[in-house]
């Protein structure tokens, strides 16, 4: 099977997309954003998708799918796959209707551990021969941990997303600190970096905060910041990413982004 003949799926808390690589798209991508009924589950709005998505009703039989769920991150070394449940559960409660499954991020040496919810799985299972399923910021910490090593300063990455920030940071191919936060606005995401800018101990004067994704308020949140540290940069996907046509396609999120283009 060619390895385009696939399609993304990304699930968020409040939101659902699909995108594939189409040669006929204006941009070689399509990205089809689903507009859900909130009164009904995920799970009910992915299985009315699946006869009114255009993306879907091409019936491709490969996915990969983007979750957004809480993430528990393990040394490879310490990754037993007969605890993960345990772990996890112990972790974060109130999951009983919850798979839990994990993907290996080689390059990190760290195994990440979340779930998906049984309904969605099943509905995904019951269309697709072939999937994989991916936590939502996995494309986001890959390229930016190959990204961090352009100097010596310590760095720290915010990526933006369906209302909150996944703050992150590297250290000898490794994460030094990875969390994920709710923000209202962008006075609280000042409030939850400076606070692990002071627990990672990073100089305000030569160190770097880099920051990308949908934030509200996004001048005022970077002039702000600047007020508590000198290098503070928005990362722009079109330069990264030498202008890729992908990067043209109108919404797509960060991490499709980075997926699609750096997919092999």
């Amino acid at each position: 099977m060619e390895k385009n003949n696939i399609i993304a799926i990304r699930i968020s808390h409040q939101s659902l997309s699909f995108a594939a690589e189409d040669s006929e798209a204006a941009n070689g991508l399509s990205y089809e954003p689903y507009i859900i009924n909130s009164s009904i589950s995920m799970a009910a709005n992915l299985r009315e998708a699946f006869v009114r998505s255009t993306l879907l009703l091409r019936n491709y039989r490969r996915a990969v799918v983007f979750i957004d769920s809480p993430v528990m991150i393990l040394p490879t070394e310490e990754f037993r796959e007969d605890e993960k449940e345990l772990l996890y559960e112990h972790t974060f409660t109130k999951r009983h209707l919850h798979v839990v499954t994990h993907a290996v991020i080689p390059e990190l040496s760290v195994v990440a551990i979340f779930s998906i919810e049984r309904d969605i799985k099943n509905v995904i299972d019951d269309h697709f021969a072939d999937v994989r399923y991916l936590p939502l910021p996995m494309p986001a910490w890959s390229f930016l941990h190959n990204r961090s090593y352009s100097n010596l300063n310590k760095k720290l990455y915010a990526y933006f997303h369906d209302q909150q920030m996944e703050v992150f940071s590297f250290s000898q191919n490794r994460f030094k600190f990875c969390n994920c936060f709710k923000v209202a606005s962008h006075q609280d995401a000042l409030y939850f970096l400076t606070s692990v800018w002071q627990q990672l101990g990073f100089n305000q004067e030569k160190d770097e905060l880099h920051f990308v994704g949908h934030i509200d308020k996004q001048d005022e949140f970077l002039n702000e910041a600047k007020e508590f540290l000198n290098n503070v940069y928005l990362i722009r996907p079109k330069a990264d990413f030498n202008r890729h046509p992908f990067c043209e396609t109108p919404a797509l999120p960060y991490d499709l982004m980075v997926y699609f283009v750096e997919k092999k």
